[in-house]
């Protein structure tokens, strides 16, 4: 058969794989039977999430924020914080900065390993006392999981916090 020359090679950029993106978003939402409103809502929140929430949003955000010197006058001893994912990402930067700043905070993990060591990671960075900083191993996919912890004051078998009454 006949083959036809290859098309000569298009520089992409990030202008054109934005356009293709939106070309594809369009072609779908109208397969879908998306009306021509919907396609360009699903543009637009695309196009704001691209701007915004992407490394480069992060950057142009952060530069603005100046009131850093506040969050690190905080003191939240007496106060009692439960952190999901504590043992990585965000989660555990949060747990880091709660307990940093004298919170008792209990980290939610799934895995009891990882759990225990992000806990000593995070102990060795503060020097707070380590026994306000709780590993409690669950999965809040798991309703049993999420009920047992909600239960139990302390987390089971933790030891209870003095806001939770008598243990």
């Amino acid at each position: 058969g006949r083959f036809l020359p290859p098309s000569p090679r298009v520089r992409s950029t990030p202008t054109t794989s934005l356009l293709r993106i939106l070309i594809v978003l369009v072609c779908v939402g109208h397969c879908a039977g998306w009306t021509m409103g919907q396609g360009m809502s699903a543009s637009q929140f695309f196009l704001y999430g691209k701007k915004h929430f992407t490394q480069t949003g992060y950057v142009n955000h952060a530069a603005k924020y100046t009131k850093t010197e506040q969050l690190e006058k905080l003191n939240l001893a007496g106060k009692v914080f439960v952190v999901t994912g504590a043992n990585s990402g965000i989660g555990r930067e949060i747990a880091q900065f709660l307990f940093r700043q004298n919170g008792r905070v209990y980290m939610v993990c799934r895995d009891a390993g990882r759990a225990a060591k992000a806990r000593l990671e995070i102990i060795a960075d503060t020097s707070h006392r380590d026994e306000d900083l709780v590993t409690v191993v669950a999965d809040c996919s798991l309703k049993a999981d999420v009920q047992r912890v909600a239960a139990t004051p302390g987390g089971g078998g933790a030891p209870a916090p003095s806001n939770f009454g008598p243990p």
